[in-house]
């Protein structure tokens, strides 16, 4: 079943994203492509961090602090709230090699 944008805000803020944070994420200029795109890289996110993290507070505490090495001293809900396509793609990236370890 395709997920929502409205999921998708639900998510985001679960993660601890302000409402700006939220509206940002999905920019009024995208398509339909790159909104499911986008759309289908938090959900990608969400499940990699399920299997990272049994708690939801640690999944919300990883993705509100800052990492050094995965990136750049960059909290991964601050570059996802950035509105940059490539680097919501990028946070899932880093994300799922955890997993992939």
């Amino acid at each position: 079943m395709a997920k929502s944008l409205e999921q998708a805000n639900e998510l985001l803020r679960s993660w601890g994203a302000t409402i700006a944070q939220c509206n940002t994420a999905f920019p009024t200029t995208a398509d339909q492509i790159e909104s499911d795109t986008r759309i289908n890289t938090l959900f990608s996110i969400q499940e990699s961090l399920e299997l990272l993290f049994n708690d939801a507070k640690q999944r919300q505490g990883f993705m509100t602090s800052t990492h050094k090495n995965m990136f750049d001293n960059h909290k991964p809900l601050s570059l996802i709230a950035n509105g940059k396509l490539d680097d919501l793609i990028e946070v899932q990236r880093q994300i799922r090699s955890l997993v992939c370890i």
